[in-house]
């Protein structure tokens, strides 16, 4: 078996390590569970570690440091266009103990509205060490993020006849967080991958 601290890009909090997907693969651990923890942006908030945000969502603040985490595993590239039905962008982790067994997988969900993370483990864990070790990850050195943007083009139902596509953007461009609308990109997500 391959050591896991040889493996690049794995994020370690103490015998916790979190791989971030490159793409997506639908991996699942054996006899999974769900443990889910919503309204995470409000208890980043609170720690008072964030950086000025100057009204972005926490959202973009939190794709800017994973990115950072992730170095070369971050799977979006500068100015990707995602198709969402939640009007999120969404990261998962394999999460590994420092042996190198698998604990889990973790997902972070990104949107305007607020940051859940959510993750399938195996049920003889204890899934708030996960999330915990994570959160504790993204605030270990909070200012320290990377340039990133991604484009996140939900769409609006309400009447099947009249889709709307609503754009939005999140990430960092070097100076500030992104937080506008693109309408540029408000077309049909048929054009899409």
């Amino acid at each position: 078996m391959r050591d896991p601290s040889q493996i690049a890009g794995v994020i370690w909090v103490e015998d916790v390590g979190f791989l971030c997907e490159e793409r997506y693969r639908d991996v699942d651990p054996p006899s999974a569970v769900t443990t889910k923890r919503e309204h995470v942006d409000k208890d980043l908030l609170a720690t008072g570690a964030v950086p000025d945000l100057a009204g972005a969502s926490v959202a973009s603040w939190l794709l800017a440091r994973v990115a950072r985490l992730a170095g070369k595993r971050f799977p979006y590239s500068y100015g990707q266009v995602v198709g969402s039905d939640g009007a999120d962008y969404w990261l998962r982790f394999y999460c590994m103990s420092r042996v190198g067994s698998p604990i889990g997988v973790l997902s972070c969900f990104g949107s305007q509205a607020g940051v859940v993370l959510e993750v399938r483990h195996v049920p003889s864990s204890e899934p708030t060490v996960l999330l915990d070790a994570f959160v504790r990850a993204l605030l270990r050195a909070p200012g320290e993020v990377s340039r990133c943007k991604v484009i996140v083009q939900c769409t609006e139902m309400t009447d099947p006849k009249v889709p709307i596509h609503i754009p939005r953007v999140y990430g960092w461009d070097g100076s500030r967080y992104l937080n506008e609308g693109a309408p540029e990109h408000a077309v049909d997500p048929s054009e899409y991958e």
